[in-house]
């Protein structure tokens, strides 16, 4: 048996399991086209998996030239029509400046009005496929990582899904607080090799297809584990998860079960003891960051009219107006006060440089927030006039603006530990 013939087979599945359909979506800019030919070659024959390919970037690869790549299959490569039903065993190479979303497992097109921009392309589709597929999804990275794909993990891991990105040297030396590392967001980061296999385990291992949890969570047992993995959070971390909601905490353990590639809690404990990143990747799985735009209208409403006003009050140019936003989550809270704050500057002749510094401990949430990418959903929170006025339309997400994002510092931080900002106007701790 050849070396592809054993990586086709890790990643096949007998069909008479039936095994649900799982979705990987392929989001790629600059990507080395050789590359994507190993990666797709690797995990061809997959019989309940489709993959999607959003390749920015489309004049360095082209349909022919792909299918030129993918040689005998070549076949298996689709450009897909809107309405079309994903089909297991499918490579879909959308249109070029497309946004593709699906919708009841149907593929949605739209075409790219002209001049806009097609970063948002990879968050656009995997926000919906994690919405769509119940779980069911794997999001890949690969090539050059500007911040399209942020949003779209956070959605695969919060929904249960897998996200991973391929390794590059131009990763390494990277900052993991950069918008350039999917260090920061991911589950994993994987030589390219090693991509197939680990899908194939992830498909084994979900719930639903052959373990509908994994099966050290279902004995007598169960209770002392879950403490001890709390223990091992606080004595890692510093924050203790004793308290927290037994069916939360559960379910978020279980998932860093699948994505660690063990069975049972005592593996798991295992795990955390000798890998010494799992605590905090299981630690920022359990932060649950509840925000969006102008929450609590009223007390934004009071702010606008009552309070930022009198912030300006006796300050000028050259003066500074600080503004903490503790627990910022993934940045709307600080962005929405950016708006507020500019808006009124801009009523006067003399305004003070204003400085937002927003905190949270969650870095996956901070990594979201300095990119500043958000769902369309957005449009239900945010006015019309300041959607258009602070934020860029990208495929079907909403990117704030780089005027609003300049005000803003983020900043891991703990109110436990770590010291507080100092000569502050306002702090904002909701």
């Amino acid at each position: 048996m050849t070396d592809d013939e054993t990586s086709n087979n890790d990643i096949a599945t007998d069909a008479n399991t039936q095994p649900p359909l799982f979705v990987l979506g392929v989001g790629a800019a600059g990507m080395d086209a050789d590359r994507l030919a190993e990666l797709l070659d690797a995990i061809a024959g997959a019989s309940n998996l489709a993959i999607m390919l959003l390749l920015r970037d489309r004049q360095l690869l082209d349909e022919a030239r792909l299918r030129e790549l993918l040689g005998s299959q070549a076949t298996l490569l689709s450009v897909p029509s809107d309405g079309d039903r994903l089909q297991p065993g499918r490579f879909y190479l959308p249109p070029a400046d497309t946004v593709v979303t699906l919708e009841e497992g149907r593929i949605r097109l739209r075409a790219l009005p002209g001049g806009e921009s097609d970063h948002g392309l990879i968050d656009s589709f995997f926000v919906s496929m994690a919405h769509d597929q119940d779980g069911n999804v794997i999001g890949l990275i690969m090539g050059r990582f500007d911040g399209d794909g942020t949003l779209g993990t956070a959605a695969i891991r919060e929904c249960g899904g897998l996200a991973l990105a391929v390794d590059d040297a131009a990763l390494h030396g990277l900052d993991l607080r950069s918008a350039s590392n999917p260090a920061a967001i991911t589950d994993d980061i994987l030589p390219l090799p090693q991509i197939a296999a680990r899908i194939a385990a992830h498909m084994q291992r979900h719930h639903g297809y052959g373990h509908p949890v994994p099966t050290g969570v279902r004995n007598g047992s169960e209770s002392d584990k879950l403490s001890q993995v709390a223990a091992i959070l606080r004595n890692t971390t510093g924050h203790d998860f004793h308290g927290y909601k037994r069916a939360t905490f559960l379910r978020r353990v279980q998932r860093r079960m699948q994505v660690a590639q063990v069975e049972t809690l005592e593996q798991y404990l295992e795990v955390l003891r000798n890998r010494f990143d799992e605590p905090l990747q299981l630690f920022n799985d359990l932060l649950i960051g509840v925000t969006k735009f102008f929450r609590d209208r009223r007390e934004f409403e009071f702010l606008e009219q009552q309070v930022i006003p009198r912030l300006f009050q006796g300050k000028h140019t050259g003066d500074s107006l600080r503004i903490w936003v503790l627990g910022c989550s993934t940045g709307e809270e600080a962005y929405s006060l950016a708006m507020l704050l500019r808006e009124h500057a801009e009523t006067l002749d003399t305004a003070p440089r204003i400085q937002i510094f927003a905190s949270d401990i969650d870095g996956r949430a901070l990594a979201t927030a300095r990119v500043g990418r958000y769902a369309s959903s957005i449009v239900g929170e945010v006015a019309p006039e300041r959607l258009r006025r602070w934020f860029v339309k990208e495929g079907d997400t909403y990117v704030v603006s780089k005027e609003l994002r300049e005000l803003c510092v983020f900043s891991q931080h703990s109110i436990v530990k770590d010291p507080p900002f100092s000569r502050l106007d306002l702090v904002s701790c909701r």
